[in-house]
C-alpha cells in the first residue's frame, strides 16, 4: 500500500543491500515483508513522539492501544525510541509495550497476517 510520509504516523522503511529503501505502510506490512525477505539488513520505524525514523529492533512498540494514530491499515501501532515516551502513551491510552520480536509474534497471530496476500 502506498505510504504518504506526511500523512502517516505508523510506517516502516526496510533496507536490502544494493536496493533503494522500501516504505512499508504498517507494522503488518513490515512483518510480512521481513518474513518474506530475510535479506533485509535494516528496518526503521517512524517514532510517534519525535517524528523521525529509528531502528525498529530497538524501538518500543505500543500495541492494542486507544491512541489515535494516523495509519494506513491495522493493526495500528505507535513506536517510540525512548521507553519513557512509550510508557507515557500507554498510561494515557492503554495497550501493551512490545519489543520488535514480541510485536512480530503478536502480529503473526492476527487474522490480518493470516490473510495477507
Amino acid at each position: 500500500m502506498p505510504v504518504i510520509r506526511e500523512e502517516s504516523e505508523n510506517f516502516f522503511e526496510a533496507t536490502i543491500p544494493n536496493q533503494p529503501p522500501v516504505l512499508l505502510c504498517s507494522a503488518l506490512c513490515a512483518v510480512v515483508y521481513t518474513d518474506r525477505h530475510p535479506e533485509v539488513t535494516r528496518l526503521d520505524v517512524f517514532d510517534y513522539q519525535r517524528h523521525t525514523l529509528v531502528p525498529a529492533q530497538t524501538a518500543f512498540h505500543l500495541y492494542e492501544s486507544k491512541l489515535e494514530v494516523r495509519a494506513a491499515m491495522p493493526p495500528v501501532t505507535a513506536s517510540f525510541a525512548v521507553r519513557d515516551d512509550a510508557e507515557a502513551a500507554r498510561k494515557a491510552h492503554g495497550g501493551r509495550i512490545l519489543t520488535w520480536e514480541e510485536l512480530r509474534r503478536a502480529i503473526r497471530q492476527t487474522n490480518y497476517y493470516k490473510t495477507s496476500p
